[in-house]
């Protein structure tokens, strides 16, 4: 389903990101609010029972179900998936999926009934945002949530969830921080690009943008998928002063 990522052929981290930019930039007055949920302990709580009930409606083969059976029960409870194993985010994608579709065609729907209001939502595994234009809407979005989690799959909406103004705010999801008004790198991921920066600039010199791509491809990655005033203030901070340490501070 569209605005589910994470372990899907070409719905990754950016992907999310560009996504909620997008609904931001073509729906201000819509997105003015945020939920934000994880999943208490996720891979820890997955039921086998449900699990197992949601594979049998996509696959029929007996001798592929008896397989997954075996992979499924292997930590011999009744609970749980190995983070480690490859299967394991195939499966906890798979046991969120029939939720995803009833959030969109379904709760959605009566959300707009009751409020008159749209919703916008997006999945990164167990991470989820919501976008609304009704801050009491997304209060009855959570409770809603919560009922389906617990009823249907066993597990819980961790304590911590945040509904919140977007832009007092920013939505800090998929490592990025984000509004209306831009897109920035989380702080934790830009200061550890900085502290290997400041290793590197011992090693070779450093005299353009290109060599910073060359050298440093991922976080290049990262950086150029930020607003352009916040990219070029991180390309500027390393090559105007990249003999120093660096703070973390927001351009514009």
């Amino acid at each position: 389903m569209a605005n589910t990522y994470a372990c899907i052929k070409g719905r990754g981290i950016h992907k999310c990101m560009e996504d909620v930019h997008t609904a931001l930039i073509i729906d201000r007055m819509g997105t003015r609010f945020c939920l934000k949920i994880d999943i208490k302990k996720f891979y820890d709580n997955i039921d086998h029972v449900a699990l197992k009930k949601i594979i049998r409606y996509t696959i029929a083969d007996e001798q592929l179900l008896r397989l997954l059976d075996k992979i499924i029960d292997s930590n011999g409870k009744d609970k749980g998936l190995p983070i480690g194993n490859f299967t394991s985010q195939y499966f906890a994608n798979l046991y969120l999926a029939y939720f995803d579709h009833w959030v969109k065609e379904e709760l959605a729907k009566i959300v707009m009934k009751r409020f008159g209001v749209k919703i916008y939502y997006y999945r990164y595994m167990d991470d989820m945002v919501i976008l609304c234009a009704d801050k009491e809407a997304l209060h009855f979005v959570l409770d809603m949530m919560g009922l389906y989690l617990g009823g249907e799959l066993k597990v819980e909406i961790k304590s911590n969830w945040q509904i919140f103004p977007v832009d007092a705010r920013s939505i800090d999801y998929v490592g990025f921080k984000q509004n209306h008004y831009g897109i920035l790198l989380r702080s934790g991921i830009l200061k550890r690009f900085y502290k290997k920066f400041h290793r590197t600039i011992n090693k070779y010199e450093i005299k353009d943008e290109t060599d910073i791509k060359h050298l440093f491809p991922s976080e290049y990655g990262w950086i150029i998928r930020c607003s352009e005033e916040h990219s070029k203030f991180i390309f500027n901070n390393c090559l105007n002063d990249g003999s120093k340490c660096f703070d973390y501070r927001v351009a514009g």
